[in-house]
């Protein structure tokens, strides 16, 4: 090749090397001006992203609080749940408790039954007396005749 092609050639490309250089330039500066321009923006994301996860944080040491506090309540209530009943072998006798019940209602209900049975016979035997006694008011008033 001649020299004059290859001078050609060599201008060509610097030419290209030239408009690379400064396309790089514009983009690179129009970057920068769009990551100044949004930099504003980032800046409150991230700020929103440390206040919402500080409040998460928060959250979360409270949630965390709050089921500790309830576990140690029902626990203390568990304790007191169990001496509200005879022991054996050192457990809580439960089943000796429900029959406990059983047998409470079973007797109440018994006492009931007499109670209504008594009840009953009293207003019988009212009643009976009642009648007796209007049957006696009219057969004296029958006796006396009329007056």
């Amino acid at each position: 090749m001649s020299e004059a092609i290859l001078s050609q050639i060599l201008s060509s490309l610097n030419r290209i090397e030239q408009k690379v250089d400064d396309n790089h330039k514009e983009i690179t500066g129009r970057l920068n001006r769009h990551m100044e321009e949004e930099e504003g923006e980032i800046g409150e994301i991230r700020d929103l992203i440390d206040t919402n996860r500080i409040a998460s944080e928060q959250r979360h040491t409270n949630l965390i609080q709050s089921i500790n506090s309830y576990t140690d309540k029902m626990a203390d209530r568990q304790a007191h749940f169990e001496e509200a009943f005879l022991k054996i072998d050192g457990k809580p006798d439960l089943h000796g408790h429900r029959d406990d019940h059983h047998s409470r209602r079973a007797l109440a209900q018994k006492i009931d039954k007499w109670r209504d049975e008594a009840v009953g016979n009293v207003v019988k035997v009212g009643t009976l007396g009642a009648i007796v006694w209007l049957l006696y008011a009219i057969w004296d008033a029958l006796l006396r005749g009329h007056k």
